[in-house]
């Protein structure tokens, strides 16, 4: 080996570090990998370097850089071909798996197929315009208990109202603030001109306030889904048809916290706490685990 090369090795004054490149291409050129997996440069490069800067025999300047070159050259084309195999590898067992999934998503039980293909393709969310009730529903995904986005604080924020048949104004909005430990609605743009308000955020002595809470008898493992309940009986007057019938639980409902079309919403049951029954008066609504949703606005 050419003492200028060995010399560099040791010298401190290299340009390049001699623990990432210096010292094994100095040692023995066969060890030109290490060049390529520790630096940017090529051994080539690295070479180059230690060659023709620090100075030294011309013609072994020369010969040192290109025997270097090829077997990096070399090693580079190897690479290139354990990659592109490895790649083709991963692609055939992911491919493998997807087929496999696919077999085993099919509806008829005990596995035994009975003539039915897989179950068809639900509805896909758009993200340029309102997704229908149906799409939110299939798409819904609950927060869990222990997923640190369960706690009062995180039910906070303003709320768009997307399915309610009462709402006929657009820009609408649901409050829910946290007052002295509990959290209450309110809500802004109602109404038959749409520039109504109720609830406590506006109105701090109204007895129209709906508190959204925990209830003891629901499951709180940290896998369990982020569920409290919520009445809806003090916005209902004493003296209209569906106050009776709200007093027998037709506004109670269980919202379930997660997100649906990537965003973050609040999943409403239906009236009786989603078990259905009459309500509005002399109307009957359908059971129903999933019956609105409210949309978190910006």
């Amino acid at each position: 080996m050419d003492q200028t090369l060995l010399h560099c090795c040791h010298s401190s004054t290299s340009r390049l570090s001699c623990a990432k490149c210096h010292k094994p291409i100095c040692a023995d050129c066969q060890h030109s990998l290490w060049c390529l997996v520790s630096t940017a440069y090529s051994c080539a490069g690295c070479i180059a370097d230690l060659c023709c800067d620090l100075g030294g025999s011309g013609s072994t300047k020369i010969n040192l850089c290109r025997q270097c070159a090829r077997r990096v050259n070399a090693i580079y084309s190897v690479g290139i071909v354990a990659v592109l195999i490895l790649a083709s590898v991963c692609i055939a067992i992911v491919a493998s798996m997807h087929a496999r999934s696919s077999s085993n998503s099919s509806p008829a039980a005990g596995g035994s197929g009975g003539g039915e293909g897989p179950s068809p393709p639900g509805p896909k969310c758009n993200s340029e315009s309102t997704n229908s009730l149906a799409t939110m529903c299939q798409s819904f995904k609950p927060y869990s208990m222990g997923s640190g986005f369960c706690d009062p604080s995180s039910w906070v924020g303003n709320f768009q109202d997307l399915f309610s048949p009462d709402d006929k104004c657009p820009n609408s909005q649901r409050l829910i603030r946290l007052n002295d430990g509990f959290l209450e609605v309110s809500a802004l743009g109602t109404g038959q001109f749409c520039n109504e308000t109720w609830g406590r955020a506006f109105d701090s002595n109204t007895t129209v306030n709906p508190i959204i809470h925990r209830d003891s008898q629901q499951p709180s493992t940290p896998s369990s889904p982020c569920e409290y309940n919520v009445s809806f009986l003090s916005k209902v007057s004493e003296g209209s048809p569906e106050y009776k019938l709200a007093q027998q639980g037709a506004l109670n409902f269980t919202l379930t916290f997660g997100i649906a079309c990537e965003s973050v919403v609040i999943m409403w049951n239906g009236v009786y706490n989603g078990k259905g029954g009459e309500f509005p008066a002399n109307v009957t609504s359908p059971p129903s685990s999933c019956n609105n949703f409210w949309q978190e606005l910006p």
